[in-house]
């Protein structure tokens, strides 16, 4: 059994690093590409690299308690599956947590010789797994509908251009990494003097480590994220909800375990399709006609205290008309101590808003706007 404990904390070592180098690659990517396309960046910091190590640890060290707590112990071959099926997901640009329920499946119909080759070990009889690992699943779920609500992220905005038309989408990447203790039988272990164990109410009980991971990963086409990270919240939460509750009732003997795996599947296909439909939108952020289209807004600028948003247009500036970020940048030139702004938010409504500009540097507002033909 040394071979496959051993593979347990290789695959969450191995999962663990890759995802933070992922992490780490894809928010210097975000820099460089929006310095590309518009000379400056939204966030310049790589703010995603220390929200991917730190975020989930509260979250992880929490959801394991209650795992010993409750006895809630995983199999090997569930970990491997789940520590697998978890990274792919997080890999993939279109971060879907719905799908993890999909594992307990695919353990499930992997032959028995796969299982000996990798852990040396056949598989272990559904009743005594498959609740458990939809409680763990379910959790995890509702974990990220959780971080859909709270997690913090940055909207990158990308240009486009096809046939004679130009318009921004917006990339959201952020992971978490959740780092869990998993309890799994003592008898896989209790050859190994040095392998962690403890005794909960009278049970031996082993722990190893699941890699497993939280985040966003999408794209939209509107000003805010907030109305699709609504919709992805609702999904993930009835998935999360629903996947536990079949797990409940496994456990409880209501429900074969081969029904629990086939039900839970069926409900992270469910999610997948809402989700997939949820996330639809229709290309809507291009260049505005009479004047200055906002693509985003850097923190801590006159603009931010202007409450300047992503999809606003800007029609004056002070008193000034300004049809193009040219006649805008020439505007801010001659700039007092205030800037006053006429602006068309994205729903039509027209306000005035001002505010201090930094001294030396009247033309740094702070936005972000589609960049003029040379």
């Amino acid at each position: 059994m040394v071979d496959a404990n051993w593979l347990l904390i290789i695959i969450f070592i191995c999962a663990t690093a890759l995802m933070g180098l992922l992490t780490a690659m894809v928010a210097g990517r975000r820099v460089v590409t929006e310095r590309r396309q518009f000379r400056m960046a939204v966030k310049p910091d790589t703010t995603e690299t220390p929200r991917y190590w730190l975020l989930g640890i509260v979250p992880g060290i929490m959801l394991s308690g209650l795992l010993l707590l409750t006895h809630t112990w995983l199999t090997p071959a569930s970990i491997v599956g789940l520590g697998i099926i978890g990274l792919i997901l997080a890999i993939l640009p279109q971060y879907l947590p719905v799908l993890l329920g999909l594992t307990g499946l695919i353990v499930a119909v992997v032959p028995n010789g796969v299982w000996r080759l990798l852990l040396h070990t056949t598989r272990v009889p559904l009743i005594s797994w498959a609740p458990n690992f939809a409680i763990i699943v379910g959790a995890l779920t509702l974990l990220a509908a959780v971080s859909d609500i709270v997690l913090p992220f940055a909207s990158s905005p990308r240009l486009f251009s096809r046939h004679g038309r130009t318009w921004v989408q917006y990339v959201v990447q952020q992971r978490v990494w959740l780092p869990l203790v998993v309890p799994i039988p003592y008898n896989l272990v209790s050859n190994i003097a040095w392998w962690p164990h403890i005794s909960l109410g009278g049970t031996t009980i082993a722990l190893t480590l699941l890699p497993a991971f939280l985040g966003l990963g999408f794209r939209h086409r509107q000003p805010s994220a907030q109305v699709l990270l609504r919709r992805d919240a609702w999904t993930s939460g009835i998935v999360g909800l629903a996947t536990l509750v079949l797990g409940i009732l496994g456990r409880a003997g209501l429900l074969g375990a081969g029904m629990v795996l086939l039900m839970v599947a069926e409900v992270s296909v469910f999610g997948l399709i809402v989700c997939l439909m949820a996330r639809y939108q229709r290309p809507a952020i291009a260049p505005a006609a009479g004047g200055v289209r906002v693509l985003a807004v850097q923190a801590g600028t006159p603009a931010a205290k202007m409450q300047l948003r992503p999809g606003d247009t800007i029609l004056q500036c002070n008193g000034r008309d300004v049809p193009s970020s040219s006649d805008l940048y020439a505007a801010t030139q001659n700039l007092g101590t205030f800037c006053h702004l006429r602006v068309r938010g994205f729903d039509g409504q027209i306000r005035l808003t001002e505010t201090a500009i930094f001294q030396g540097a009247p033309h740094m507002l702070g936005i972000i706007t589609f960049p003029e033909e040379d």
